[in-house]
């Protein structure tokens, strides 16, 4: 068995899963669309409904609609409301699913008995609401406006309880697709916010070689040396994710935030807007964490997220040179236990309850020159081309052929040759969740 440690690695989900792909065609030109004649699907924690009629497609509440066309992303254009959806399965209930930038709302069909508690019941005519018309509702669904009085959203986004005293979850919960989907949001990068240490999930420590001629050029003068040490030596680049309890689950909230600070609890800093290269460079590396693609989006994606991350090993004059890696961070959906494994180099390495933790080895190939001092008479040499040709992690590699070395090797393979399969995705999912507080049935 590996060693697992308390506190990952240096260097993170657009859903891009295509929308479906039926044909729609103009939009009713009738005042009203009866919901006895239609197909209905509601989103129970916003209390929003999705109207299907032949080829003709709705959003809105039990008060009015408006006519949407499907497209590449949701939002409103001059021509109207577009939505992003796929026809999906969620529990066994045919539903849609909608997206929202980096978020999925699945729409589930409406019974006879929720049609029948709306004003007029089954009968129900919804008035059709044009732009000519003043609407007041929210016209895509991921606005935040609209309610019912089933389900009133709080200030944050976060459902009350509904009629019958239960919670209402935002959830994913979403299945089978045509196409596949990133298995995660992507990352942002935070600055001037506090890194909250229980969300900290990877994190990569840096010390640098002092040697070659970059490193030369950088020694001439001790205050520039002294500067770039600091830089490097103290400062942590790492990925944090939070959380939020929904009912009595715990599920991974928002997308990954890529930071930089002295410790899990500092303020986040990237490098000073006085050396645009090296303040440029380091929020570009950051960036790199990629979501992996997986063949359908489940509802397990609310608990297990999966990147890829080119780890900068070489520069060969022209581009850098690169290990390919893959992550995966896990929440237990009962305990709020957190997971961070790692595959790198054939390796396989894990975190239980803390950040993932790696000691760097910086080797600086190229600088850039700044103007400095009164007058600009100085000069600061800063690293402009940088790489980790040696990486420690805190703990031992899982042994080669365990399950979750096997399941990491298929997460990083399917980055080149296809999108993950579904089986293994889950299999990786009930296989953290053994370490996190036991496995999810």
């Amino acid at each position: 068995m590996a060693r697992i440690a308390w506190g990952v690695c240096c260097g993170v989900l657009l859903l891009t899963a295509a929308a479906g792909s039926r044909s729609v065609g103009a939009a009713t030109a009738a005042k009203e669309v009866k919901l006895a004649e239609c197909s209905v699907f509601v989103h129970q924690s916003s209390g929003t409904m999705i109207v299907v009629k032949g080829d003709d497609y709705y959003f809105g509440t039990s008060q009015h609609v408006v006519a949407f066309s499907p497209g590449n992303a949701t939002s409103e254009t001059d021509k109207g409301v577009v939505i992003k959806f796929s026809h999906a399965t969620s529990e066994g209930k045919q539903g849609i699913l909608v997206y929202c930038g980096s978020d999925l709302r699945f729409y589930e069909p409406a019974s006879d008995a929720a049609i029948s508690a709306m004003p007029k019941g089954k009968e129900t005519s919804v008035a059709l609401c044009t732009k000519g018309k003043g609407c007041t509702h929210a016209h895509t669904p991921c606005s935040a406006g609209a309610t019912t009085a089933a389900s009133t959203p709080k200030p944050n986004g976060s459902p009350q309880p509904s009629g019958n005293g239960k919670q209402a979850s935002n959830v994913v919960q979403a299945g089978a697709q045509t196409s596949a989907g990133a298995a995660a949001p992507g990352v942002v990068l935070i600055e001037g916010e506090r890194v909250q240490p229980a969300e900290a999930m990877i994190f990569t420590r840096s010390i640098l070689m002092e040697e070659g001629p970059s490193v030369a050029a950088m020694n001439e003068f001790q205050e520039n040396i002294n500067k770039v040490r600091y830089n490097m030596n103290t400062y942590r680049l790492g990925y944090a994710l939070g959380s939020e309890k929904v009912g009595s689950r715990h599920v991974f909230s928002g997308a990954v935030k890529g930071w930089r600070g002295t410790s899990t609890g500092d303020v986040s800093a990237w490098p000073e807007a006085t050396y645009p290269v090296a303040r440029r460079e380091a929020r570009r590396r950051a960036q790199l964490l990629d979501p992996i693609i997986i063949a359908e989006p489940i509802d397990e994606m609310n608990n297990l997220r999966l990147y890829y991350l080119p780890s900068l090993v070489g520069h060969d004059g022209r581009e850098y040179t690169v290990i390919p890696t893959a992550i995966a961070f896990c929440i237990h959906p009962r305990t709020g236990g957190r997971m961070t494994v790692m595959i790198r180099d054939g390796r396989t390495y894990g975190a239980v309850n803390g950040p993932l933790a790696v000691t760097s080895n910086i080797y600086v190939k190229d600088v850039e020159s700044y103007p400095v001092g009164p007058f600009g008479l100085g000069t600061a040499r800063i690293p402009s081309v940088f790489y980790s040709k040696v990486v420690r992690f805190d703990v031992e590699p899982f042994p080669q052929g365990d399950p979750l070395d096997r399941l990491m090797g298929a997460v990083l393979a399917a980055r080149s040759s296809g999108p993950l399969d579904t089986a293994d995705f889950r299999a990786l999912y009930q296989e953290m969740t053994r370490y996190t507080g036991g496995k999810i049935e």
